[in-house]
């Protein structure tokens, strides 16, 4: 692809002479011949301090932050190209350069402080139930039909690694990707050139805050999520939302939306469309009525907790808005036997019961507890 193309869309000054870019990249371990180099400022390093070996290896230009890059417009031969916001310049680079992959799957983001990794685990079984190929990107690996394609450095990649890795998907055949949306990669707008399908909001309590400094900025981040889907620049007609109604950060999100995209509560509460009554948990899984404009039933699910309930409702709420009928939706969430690190049973043939769990927030080990 030219390098004319891949900045298509960003209004910043490009070398007078086009050429072709093989790639892009903001590691310099992993700079090829031909590639295009974002010099990212970091928390741990700087990007910038990593051009001159970038260009040895063959970058044929650099990308950097107005007032953090190099004094100079090139370096080695490779031009300097400045722009305003290095984190927007490469989830828009990475866009144009895989071809928009998200235009050619239904992806689904999942955000919220807990559960979003077993409500994509949930979904993924939906999914596969109902005969749909589905990706998922995540906090435990990035996955393909199934099969782990790649282990996860962060819930939600770079914004060059995660457009490679939707584009990888689409072109192995998935239909659907599904993925974990982090508060961080909001902030940093690693997700800003998606075109989201549907988002699932889970729920919403202390965390980050080293980060996010307040509630109010780390919910907001949260709400970027429900923004994205329902900006006028997203090319997905069929939007919808399914969130928490239980939760009362719910209509904080759900705020601008507008009435092109659908949205559809789950919880315990009776407003809610999808809703958990008689909730039953044992250590050999959880059961509960279900409630739902598609029918209702008792439903047991193989994992242990009730939280995992709200969790396996967010799934079959946003899966139903996308047509994937009732008994799909249970037979998906009846299948599911674990989730890697969430209430993980460990049997080595002791006389007592081991879980190995993830929990880190407070409300997430008063659930576990």
């Amino acid at each position: 692809m030219k390098l004319g193309k891949v900045f298509n869309g960003l209004d910043v000054s490009l070398p007078q002479q086009d050429f072709d870019v093989t790639g892009l990249c903001m590691d310099s371990r992993e700079a090829r011949p031909g590639n295009i180099f974002f010099a990212v400022s970091g928390f741990h390093t700087d990007g910038s301090l990593f051009i001159g070996e970038a260009v040895v290896k063959g970058c044929r230009a650099i990308v950097a932050q107005k007032g953090q890059g190099p004094a100079s417009d090139e370096i080695g031969g490779a031009p300097i190209i400045t722009v305003p916001d290095i984190h927007k310049a490469m989830s828009l680079c990475a866009n144009n350069f895989f071809n928009a992959p998200s235009r050619r799957v239904e992806a689904v983001g999942i955000t919220g402080t807990n559960g979003k990794t077993t409500t994509s685990y949930f979904l993924e079984a939906i999914y596969q139930a109902a005969g749909i190929k589905p990706g998922v990107i995540g906090t435990v690996n990035y996955r393909c039909g199934g099969e782990v394609i790649a282990a996860a450095v962060n819930t939600t990649p770079p914004a060059l690694k995660l457009q490679e890795c939707m584009a990888m998907m689409a072109d192995c055949g998935c239909k659907a990707v599904i993925m974990e949306v982090s508060s961080h990669s909001l902030a940093y707008d690693r997700v800003k050139d998606m075109d989201y399908d549907a988002a699932v909001f889970t729920n919403f309590s202390q965390d980050h805050l080293d980060f996010h400094k307040t509630m109010e900025n780390y919910l907001a981040a949260k709400a970027k999520l429900f923004a994205l889907l329902a900006s006028p620049g997203n090319s997905k007609k069929n939007r919808s939302v399914a969130i928490n109604g239980d939760d009362p950060a719910c209509e904080t999100v759900l705020k601008g939306l507008g009435p092109d995209v659908r949205v559809t509560r789950f919880g315990t509460s009776l407003h809610c469309e999808w809703r958990a009554s008689e909730i039953e948990t044992a250590l050999g899984g959880t059961s509960f009525n279900l409630h739902s404009p598609l029918g209702s039933r008792r439903v047991s699910l193989k994992l242990w907790g009730g939280y995992n309930v709200f969790n396996a409702l967010a799934a079959m709420a946003c899966a139903s808005q996308r047509g994937i009928p009732f008994e799909k939706l249970v037979e998906g969430v009846t299948s599911l036997e674990r989730v890697p690190g969430r209430m993980e049973p460990v049997s080595r043939g002791q006389n007592f019961h081991v879980f190995v769990d993830f929990a880190h927030t407070e409300r997430a080990l008063e659930s576990v507890l």
